[in-house]
C-alpha cells in the first residue's frame, strides 16, 4: 500500500522566499526610516537647548546693560562683520564713580591716577578733603579688598575701566592699592593707550564688559570679559546677527543705520528701544545635519535712567 506524504513543492518554497523577503525589506525600511526620524529629532532638540541656553544668556546680559551708567558712556556697541556681528554690554558695578583729576598721556606709564584735587582742570574733581571724595574712593577699596584678587605682594587686584567721554576713548587697566590720603590709585603696570585730559573730565569705572563675538574658524560663540581670554559660550555656531532698533517719536522702532552699524555714539544708546539677536545653529548627528534660527528679543532695562557721572 502507498501512502501519500504531502509537503511543499520547490515553486512554493521560492514564492514563500520571495514573499518574506518583500516582508523583511519593507520592516527594514521602516525600522531604517524611523531610526532616521529619531536620529534627527534628537538633532533638533539639541540645536534648540543649545541655541536655547545661549540666548538666555544674552538677553540677560542685555537687560542689564547700562546699569549705573549715563548717557555719555556707551553702554552697549554693535559691530557688523562679514564673519558675524559683535554685541559689546556694559554695566558699572559701583554707585561710585572716580574723577581723573591730573591728565594721563598716551605712552606714558604712570602709575598713579588721582581722582581728587584742588584746582583740578575737572570741574568734577573735589578736594582731597571732601567727605564725598574720601567716602567713594574707601567704596572702591572696600570692593577692592572684598572682590579682588591677592597678587604675590599680598595686594588685591581689581580692574578697572578709565573712559573720556569726549574723545569716547577708554581702556581697561589693574589697580592694586588706594591711597585715601593722597587721593589716588595704584596702577599696576603697563602704559597708557590714549591721552586722558583732564578738562575732557574723565572718569573711573568699575566696569563689567561683556563682549559676545562668533569665532567662525571654530564655529562658536565666545564671550570676552573685560578684555580677557574669550570664553566658549555655544558650540557647532554658523552666524550671529545682532539689530538695534531706536524708538521713533510717534512710530515703530527702527533698525539702526549702518554699515557698520554700531560703534553706538556716546549720546544714543539710551535711544534703543530693544535689541534683536539672531543665532544660527547646527545639530550634527549620523543621520544627517539639522539647522536651526534661534531669534529674541531684548530691551536694556535701564535706557530710561540716567546717573550722574560724579557725586
Amino acid at each position: 500500500m502507498t501512502r501519500r506524504t504531502s509537503g511543499l513543492t520547490l515553486v512554493e518554497l521560492l514564492l514563500a522566499a520571495v514573499l518574506a523577503a518583500i516582508v523583511l525589506a519593507l520592516a527594514l525600511g521602516l525600522v531604517l526610516s524611523s531610526r532616521k526620524l529619531f536620529t534627527l529629532d534628537r538633532a533638533r532638540t539639541d540645536v534648540n537647548e543649545n541655541l536655547r541656553s545661549g540666548m538666555d544668556i544674552i538677553m540677560t546680559d542685555v537687560r542689564q546693560a547700562g546699569e549705573r551708567l549715563g548717557p555719555d558712556m556707551p553702554a552697549v556697541r554693535v559691530g557688523k562683520s562679514a564673519t558675524g556681528d559683535t554685541l559689546t554690554l556694559r554695566r558699572n558695578l559701583l554707585d561710585a564713580i572716580l574723577p581723573v583729576c591730573a591728565s594721563l598721556r598716551a605712552g606714558a606709564s604712570t602709575d598713579v591716577v588721582f581722582v581728587a584735587q584742588n584746582n583740578s582742570q575737572n570741574p568734577e574733581c573735589k578736594s582731597k578733603t571732601n567727605p564725598g571724595a574720601v567716602r567713594a574712593l574707601k567704596t572702591w577699596d572696600q570692593f577692592r579688598i572684598s572682590h579682588g584678587t591677592k597678587d604675590a605682594k599680598g595686594n588685591y587686584v581689581i580692574t578697572a575701566y578709565i573712559f573720556d567721554p569726549v574723545t569716547v576713548q577708554g581702556e581697561f587697566f589693574a589697580i592694586d592699592q588706594t591711597d585715601s590720603s593722597d587721593m589716588h590709585v595704584h596702577r599696576v603696570s603697563g602704559k597708557w593707550q590714549h591721552d586722558y585730559s583732564a578738562s575732557d573730565r574723565p572718569r573711573l569705572y568699575l566696569l563689567e564688559q561683556r563682549t559676545y563675538t562668533l569665532d567662525a574658524s571654530t564655529g562658536t560663540l565666545q564671550l570676552t570679559v573685560d578684555g580677557g581670554v574669550p570664553q566658549n559660550v555655544v558650540p557647532d555656531i554658523t552666524a550671529f546677527k545682532v539689530d538695534a532698533y531706536l524708538q521713533q517719536s510717534g512710530g515703530d522702532p527702527v533698525v539702526a543705520p549702518g554699515p557698520p552699524q554700531g560703534s553706538f555714539a556716546a549720546t544714543n544708546w539710551q535711544a534703543i528701544a530693544y535689541l534683536e539677536v539672531a543665532v544660527t545653529g547646527v545639530g550634527r548627528r549620523r543621520g544627517g545635519d539639522v539647522t536651526r534660527t534661534l531669534v529674541d528679543r531684548a530691551t536694556p532695562r535701564n535706557v530710561l535712567s540716567s546717573v550722574q557721572a560724579a557725586n
